[in-house]
């Protein structure tokens, strides 16, 4: 899994105020870092909670620390920090899109004026 290069992950601690030499009382918990990984490959993903991989800790501590986050608004102090930096003369293109199932599309005849509810010529 790629991971968020050290430098951005330091920048972005420094800004957001978080300290990583002061231990925390009580378990171990996974790194910083390997928990921002992991709530940006679910936001990348779209998959539950329960399905974080290992490699980023248990999930519990993943949900518990992106909800606590939620409420102390790190996530809109770290937008806030990364669009004061955004090049302001990019352009984005997005060229997502949706499939539509064969049947919706209009494929194989077209589109018909044809009238519900009335049989075909023969």
């Amino acid at each position: 899994m790629a991971s968020c290069p050290n430098e951005q992950t330091q920048y972005l601690r420094r800004q957001m105020g978080i300290d990583s030499a002061t231990p925390s009382p009580g378990k171990q918990r996974p790194a910083w870092s390997q928990t921002q990984d992991g709530i940006l490959w679910l936001m990348k993903t779209g998959a539950p909670w329960r399905d974080l991989p290992g490699e980023f800790g248990p999930w519990q501590s993943g949900y518990g620390r992106f909800m606590h986050w939620t409420a102390l608004e790190v996530w809109q102090g770290i937008l806030k920090i990364l669009s004061a930096e955004a090049d302001k003369e990019a352009k984005i293109i997005d060229a997502s899109f949706a499939k539509v199932h064969q049947h919706g599309t209009g494929a194989k005849g077209g589109t018909s004026n044809r009238q519900w509810g009335k049989a075909k010529a023969a």
